[in-house]
């Protein structure tokens, strides 16, 4: 069958083409070439109308858009792209024959406010690396911890969309319905499932993917077809993807650290960005880096799309010491975090007191700096004297009178790392 071509092609992204409506009949296409755009200046959702047999709007390139200048109206607005897998020359080809149709559909159900026009595209790349090809807004796809080294493009399909909103107040609340190829999912080099795929975004004001989960609400594997539950207008952003739900950009803890604490203990603390299937946490201590035994479990909080922190503290704190966390789904699959150490520094301590011509007189060796409160009690149990004295490293001599009568007194000594009972004996 003979295929009506009709392209729109832009150099220095000066030439567009114009319609308050587009009619497609009978399987025809419109290919857009070298940073074309065409312009819909008609609000309504039937603004592209096809007709017959079926339409094609070949985009192919983050810079080939439609414009449409939606408004502040709601519905559902399908743009019917078609990619060029088949064209003889990449964007710039000149035929097409017959390219896998991928619409897409953006349903607004509340709307956006104070803006003109909505920009539509969407293009694969050549090889798995989605990195080689990213959109202008999107700088890694990699790791939610800067500097992003871990390169996830393995974990999502070889094609972006981009759905731009310009001159808005404030963005809508959207559905997105996504086609998508299976042959950009089964790629060499790829590692991910079509029945775990999600839709993802990339928040580039935060440069980041990992501060939303993978979404979606339904997915028919049949018709490759990915439909995302509610979209609310702080996720709403230009660049998605499909990424693997087990395996999304990215999967790290946002922090795992340990902290001496001054009574002995160590407290191990992590934040997670999200979780999937979490069942619990296992929190592990090894004494040379490579010997790891169990010292608790906390539990997981299944799935979340929220930032959480978690605290666990080693009572058994120990000077030098090694930590790590084992993370377990509910289908058993286990994962290791970095190992993390910690030295705390031991606090040595020679507390005495004597007594000298009817004074008591408190010797403190250390090598902390602290404030420490001093109360002196009676054999009978009142408090008859209190002071602070502040120690600095070394030895500490400190003399007490205060016409203290004979006989059994408990000087009890408090700081942040000095807990101290001293029976003495005046005459």
């Amino acid at each position: 069958m003979k295929l009506l071509l009709f392209f729109i092609s832009a150099f220095l992204s000066i030439t567009v083409f114009s319609q308050g409506r587009l009619v497609i009949n009978d399987n025809a296409f419109v290919v857009m070439q070298g940073g074309a755009f065409i312009v819909l200046d008609n609000p309504n959702t039937n603004a592209i109308t096809v007709q017959g047999t079926g339409a094609n709007i070949v985009s192919e390139a983050e810079n080939n858009k439609i414009k449409w200048q939606i408004g502040t109206n709601t519905g559902a607005y399908t743009i019917p792209f078609t990619d060029n897998a088949n064209a003889t020359s990449g964007d710039n080809a000149q035929t097409v024959d017959n390219g896998t149709k991928i619409p897409y559909t953006l349903n607004i159900s509340a709307a956006a406010t104070g803006g003109n026009y909505y920009e539509f595209s969407t293009y694969d790349g050549a090889t798995w690396d989605n990195q080689t090809y990213m959109p202008s807004m999107v700088t890694h796809m990699g790791q939610l911890l800067a500097p992003y080294a871990a390169n996830h493009s393995a974990y999502a399909i070889d094609r972006f969309w981009v759905i731009n909103l310009v001159g808005y107040a404030t963005k809508p609340t959207v559905t997105h319905s996504f086609n998508y190829i299976d042959n950009e999912i089964t790629a060499t080099g790829n590692s991910l499932l079509e029945v775990n795929l999600g839709a993802q975004r990339f928040n580039d004001p935060a440069g980041t993917w990992g501060d939303m989960w993978p979404v979606k609400a339904t997915q028919n594997t049949a018709t490759n077809v990915l439909v995302t539950p509610s979209i609310a207008p702080t996720d709403f952003f230009a660049a998605w993807v499909l990424s693997d739900i087990i395996d999304p950009l990215p999967v790290e803890l946002i922090n795992f650290s340990a902290k001496c604490n001054i009574n002995g203990d160590v407290t191990i603390s992590w934040t997670t960005n999200s979780e999937t299937n979490n069942d619990y946490f296992t929190i592990e201590k090894s004494y040379n880096g490579y010997d790891f035994f169990s010292i608790g479990t906390l539990d997981g909080a299944g799935n979340s799309s929220e930032i959480l922190n978690y605290l666990f503290v080693d009572t058994d704190g120990d000077y030098s010491a090694y930590y790590r966390l084992k993370q377990t789904d509910f289908n058993g699959d286990e994962t290791y975090s970095d190992i993390i150490s910690i030295k705390c520094e031991q606090n040595e301590q020679n507390i005495f007191a004597f007594t000298s011509n009817g004074q008591i007189v408190l010797s403190i060796e250390t090598n902390k700096e602290e404030n420490v409160l001093v109360d002196i009690v009676d054999a009978r149990g009142r408090k008859v004297y209190n002071t602070q004295v502040m120690t600095t490293e070394g030895t500490n001599t400190f003399t007490i009178n205060d016409n203290f009568s004979t006989g059994i007194y408990f000087i009890r000594l408090s700081g942040q790392t000095i807990n101290k009972s001293i029976k003495i004996y005046l005459q």
